[in-house]
């Protein structure tokens, strides 16, 4: 039987499909994935490759190198930075596609480094977007939003104006309706997360709403739940919202444990919330830690402690070796554990645990949690609160930058007023008295539980109005 040579890679596994009978797997061969060190010899020969064959063994090399946790080693091979000197010099030739598969190589090498380690792609990112910018309207609108989406992933930094002609051309496809759901689930993720000042966000969000609204019923459950959650986080209207609720509450015993989760945490009418828990308390035995761990930190942002669900959910948590979480929910779940220990609603939860006392020291481990990471845009945007709170009349005592609040949380600044009271402020590209984030939603509670009411600066703002106008009052009292 003849074979044609299309090849299906699964995992290790090769499958060759027959031409006679295309949609039947006929024989498999087991084929070891090459290494690293295989990929950059190969790429030693790129100097007489095409663009795309450049694009193509780029991707694998980066791919290969995240998979081996040697990304930063990979920026040190002479090999890898011949490779990116050829794709350079070729970007005058690319196509938008091609320019796009780029940015895309170097989002996923950049989301692997640390931010001092980066610093050698920036020319290359550079030139990629100014490469697509010159045949922007060239992509699919889905290819649109993607792009949108690496902005909020840590390309936005570089010329605002791309992000802005960007933001015009998606508008004019959202104005025409052409974007399928998982695109429109896509730009509302990039503009829940992205704080990139480009970016027309009041602009983008509601054609995003209107046109999702217009096909919400094309929308899977998981897609209406990450929609739920990315709009919550927007701000947008509660009828929206109450709408998507209402949605996933008409499919709860449908609902993964993450969907349940997001529907959590945006529900706000009581018996959405009763009827959420009970499916959560139905399927709890069986829920992954990841999961376990989503859902315990839904319900204290609702400020919700039923004891027979939290117990379930933690002894799901502690099934799987710490070694293995990822610092995202180290934090979520250490952030739960602040909420049993201060939140005046917990107090049957931490009575409860006090006869699971093995289960509460597998739980709150604070000596190996991962700090809070600090950001250094945040820290320049609010570098000039002082003065500004000064100009208004308003007496600073002192004012502290970079601090940490207890052993986890960070804050840009800190400022005590005349009378002794501390201030925490933090920046944030969206709202000034708070963040629907629930990191940040949490952390706000947190440090008022403290007694350190935490105040928002809008990065985008280009004023610290809003900011003084809500200090002024606590000068008063």
């Amino acid at each position: 039987m003849a074979l044609s040579p299309l090849i299906c890679r699964r995992g290790r596994l090769t499958f060759l499909r027959s031409a006679a009978w295309p949609r039947r797997w006929v024989r498999t061969q087991l084929v070891g994935q090459p290494t690293l060190a295989e990929l950059l010899q190969t790429a030693e020969r790129s100097s007489s490759w095409t663009a795309t064959k450049c694009l193509a063994v780029l991707g694998e090399v980066t791919s290969r190198a995240i998979q081996e946790n040697q990304v930063a080693d990979l920026l040190q091979s002479p090999i890898f930075s011949s490779l990116l000197d050829r794709v350079q010099h070729r970007l005058y030739g690319f196509s938008a596609s091609e320019a796009y598969l780029l940015l895309l190589c170097i989002s996923r090498v950049k989301s692997a480094l640390n931010a001092s380690s980066v610093q050698a792609l920036e020319p290359l990112q550079k030139r990629a977007l100014e490469q697509l910018a010159e045949d922007l309207e060239e992509l699919s609108s889905e290819r649109l939003v993607e792009v949108l989406h690496l902005g909020s992933r840590g390309l936005g930094q570089a010329l605002p104006e791309f992000w802005r002609e960007l933001s015009e051309l998606l508008s004019q496809r959202l104005d025409t309706g052409s974007l399928s759901p998982r695109a429109l689930l896509l730009a509302a993720d990039a503009l829940a997360s992205s704080a990139e000042e480009g970016i027309a966000r009041s602009r983008l969000v509601p054609q995003v709403v209107r046109q999702s609204r217009e096909c919400l019923e094309h929308f899977s459950l998981k897609q209406l739940a990450r929609l739920a959650g990315d709009l919550h986080q927007l701000d947008v209207s509660q009828e929206i919202l109450d709408e998507l609720v209402q949605r996933l509450c008409g499919a709860a015993e449908a609902l993964p444990p993450p969907a349940l989760a997001t529907a959590m945490t945006v529900a706000v009418r009581k018996e959405e919330l009763e009827l959420l828990q009970l499916r959560c308390l139905e399927i709890a035995h069986t829920c992954h830690a990841s999961d376990a761990i989503l859902t315990l930190r839904a319900l204290v942002c609702q400020s919700s402690f039923p004891v027979e669900l939290m117990i379930l959910l933690l002894m799901q948590v502690v099934k799987q070796p710490r070694s293995v979480w990822s610092d995202v929910e180290e934090r979520a779940l250490h952030q739960v554990t602040l909420s049993i220990l201060h939140d005046p609603n917990a107090e049957d939860v931490r009575r409860a645990l006090e006869d699971a006392e093995e289960l509460w020291d597998a739980c709150y481990r604070p000596e190996e949690v991962v700090l809070e990471a600090p950001d250094e845009e945040a820290l320049k945007a609010v570098g000039h609160v002082p003065e500004a709170l000064q100009a208004a009349g308003i007496e600073v005592a002192r004012v502290a930058e970079g601090q940490i609040i207890r052993d986890f949380y960070w804050l840009p600044m800190m400022i005590q007023l005349k009378d002794g009271q501390w201030l925490g402020i933090d920046a944030d590209g969206r709202r000034e008295d708070g963040h629907r984030d629930p990191f940040r939603r949490l952390k706000q509670r947190h440090l008022h539980l403290w007694d350190i009411p935490l105040l928002w600066h809008r990065r985008e703002a280009g004023s610290f109005r809003g900011l003084v106008e809500e200090i002024l009052p606590l000068t008063r009292t």
